[in-house]
């Protein structure tokens, strides 16, 4: 990249700071960028701010004149990747310049704070030493949101909260494979603490997303099967059902108890207790029957979510 270089030496330091200004409806929100730099020598900048990608600023051209080493840009477009450029003028009123510093990468503000809420990313991994340098990227609108990788150094496992938006599609993208990629874990949780996505070890490919969707800050998800089904308290007639179904609470489950061995249940399948309401009021949930078993006899207990317009399979 060649310029012209009038004077020197050219802005250094160069740094920006985005921010959203929330306003009353109707004035739209402000989406802006605090720019700055380090240009001592000089008394006079010019500033070209560019999407991403853009080339070098060519000729005089229409630029922001400034008279103190930062600049106010807005407003901007929500959820967008800018560049910026800044040169100094040799003295003032001069309109000769140094050659163009930059560019500098930014990106504004996916959406205002009341859209967002915190998806946790679990990594864990079947041996010891963590990923092994292995890394993923969270990404919305292209932007990236936060690197996956870093924190799991041992055995056990390292829970990464990411702050995302709500009715933004993201997506992680499995930027390093590093030297064990096929021990690698991850499992996603959304901001109800529901399980939504799992990558075992062994699959997946370096290079590629290996999940996409979008956010939904708003509501749980409920064609996620119950986990963790287990019975305790076994009388000779009866027994409790206890399962784990995270903010599933205000749907309501359907429970299937069938002799030990007989046919798994299907969707079609009517459950022996519909709609049930639980002992417990969060997860873990129980419900305690109330038709009466056979003494000395086996039984196979499932359970679902039951919710509309499909609840979720029986497990």
């Amino acid at each position: 990249m060649l310029q012209y270089e009038n004077c020197t030496p050219k802005p250094t330091a160069l740094a920006a700071t985005p921010g959203l200004n929330v306003n009353a409806d109707p004035t739209p929100d402000e989406y802006y960028a605090d720019l700055s730099w380090t240009s001592n020598e000089f008394n006079a900048w010019q500033v070209a701010v560019q999407d991403a990608g853009q080339p070098v600023p060519n000729g005089l051209g229409t630029y922001t004149y400034v008279t103190s080493p930062n600049y106010h840009a807005s407003p901007l477009l929500a959820a967008h990747q800018y560049q910026y450029w800044v040169r100094a003028e040799c003295s003032p009123g001069s309109n000769i310049y140094t050659a163009w510093a930059g560019p500098f990468l930014f990106n504004t503000p996916i959406c205002a704070p009341e859209f967002q809420c915190t998806h946790t990313f679990r990594l864990r991994n079947t041996a010891a030493g963590g990923w092994h340098n292995g890394r993923m990227e969270v990404r919305q609108n292209g932007i990236t949101i936060a690197t996956l990788g870093s924190t799991l150094t041992g055995t056990g496992q390292s829970d990464v909260p990411v702050t995302l938006c709500s009715t933004v599609p993201y997506e992680v993208f499995w930027t390093v494979a590093g030297t064990s990629p096929q021990q690698m874990i991850l499992e996603v949780l959304n901001s109800f603490g529901q399980t939504i996505y799992t990558k075992p070890a062994g699959t997946g490919t370096p290079g590629s997303s290996i999940i996409t969707g979008e956010v939904n800050c708003t509501t749980p998800r409920c064609d996620i099967p119950p986990t963790n089904v287990t019975v305790n308290t076994i009388t000779t007639t009866g027994a409790t059902i206890q399962w784990v179904a995270p903010a599933t609470e205000t749907y309501g489950w359907d429970i299937y108890v069938v002799p030990a061995g007989s046919p798994a249940p299907t969707e079609s399948t009517t459950p022996t207790y519909d709609n049930v309401t639980s002992i417990t009021p969060t997860s873990p949930f129980s419900f305690a029957t109330t038709i009466p078993l056979q003494p000395d006899h086996s039984y196979d207990v499932y359970v679902r979510v039951n919710c509309t317009p499909v609840p979720s399979a029986l497990v």
